[in-house]
């Protein structure tokens, strides 16, 4: 068959919070239909903010679609953050709602929203070909960016681009 259909597929953590993935990929005509409900998950337990050294509390809920294709996905749904606290200050809700749409000719999605009763968004982002280094290439080519620049927190990883010739700038170390 040509399709993989994911009737349900749950992961809970012990700490709290839920991920529910329902949905099917054509596999011949790839294309991704899938949907992932995120539940009530402690903000303090992602990947990225367990590890910080910055007290973070909070719960992450978000209720999203993606479709199209594994070259142009498209996302759609919302994400809620609840009782958000940073540092011992209470920062509140944030609501950000996500929709398909096309920038400068490439698949991408809108986010409009609120954050923390502080801030409204409304920002447009895109997948480039390539990745990163070429979308960096691409803005400096149409003259929305003047360099591009790489970033390391250490000296070793940025070895291997020292010598690319599109890479204008250089951070190494920055935590020092």
């Amino acid at each position: 068959k040509d399709t993989l259909t994911v009737r349900a597929l749950r992961v809970a953590q012990p700490a709290g919070g839920t991920l529910d993935l329902t949905g099917h990929v054509g596999m011949k005509r790839r294309a991704l239909d899938l949907y992932v409900a995120v539940a009530d998950v402690p903000l303090e337990t992602l990947p990225g903010l367990a590890d910080a050294g910055v007290p973070v509390a909070g719960r992450l809920s978000a209720r999203l679609h993606v479709g199209g294709r594994p070259d142009r996905p498209e996302l759609a749904g919302t994400l809620d953050l609840a009782d958000v606290v940073a540092r011992g200050v209470a920062l509140g809700p944030a609501h950000l709602t996500f929709a398909p749409a096309e920038v400068h000719g490439a698949p991408g999605v809108s986010v409009v929203g609120d954050l923390f009763s502080r801030f409204h968004v409304e920002a447009e982002a895109a997948l480039v070909k390539g990745g990163p280094l070429d979308g960096l290439l691409e803005l400096k080519q149409r003259g929305e960016i003047g360099f591009v620049g790489l970033t390391a927190e250490e000296p070793w990883t940025a070895i291997q681009f020292l010598n690319h010739p599109d890479i204008d700038v250089y951070q190494v170390a920055y935590n020092f």
